[in-house]
């Protein structure tokens, strides 16, 4: 199996709690380790904890969850991960690049 990243076609708008639930539902099952059914269930709970606190202006602790949380099972960097490849890495850091400007007061 090919170790490159798997690209969402077209870019998504990382904005868009629903438009994470697709993404999620579109990772191919054989992409992940194992349980890919629980995965995603657990990967769409994950960011709909990350979408709480940003409702909640906790821009940080958004932050936070999906670098120490959500990028770790999905980076594929042999460490914590549920996948065998990278998956939805650089939608993750759009997101987080977008919250950082929050911070930021953009």
């Amino acid at each position: 199996m090919d170790h490159y990243p798997l690209v969402i076609s077209p870019p998504m708008n990382v904005l868009s709690l629903e438009a994470w639930y697709q993404a999620i539902d579109s990772i191919p099952d054989e992409v992940f380790v194992n349980q890919a059914a629980n995965r995603k269930q657990a990967l769409k709970n994950k960011l709909t904890a990350v979408f709480n606190k940003i409702a909640e202006n906790d821009y940080q602790g958004a932050i936070n969850q999906l670098k120490n949380d959500v990028l770790e099972k999905l980076n594929a960097d042999g460490k914590a991960d549920w996948v065998l490849k990278p998956t939805l890495v650089d939608e993750i850091q759009r997101l987080i690049d977008y919250l950082k400007s929050k911070l930021e007061g953009g």
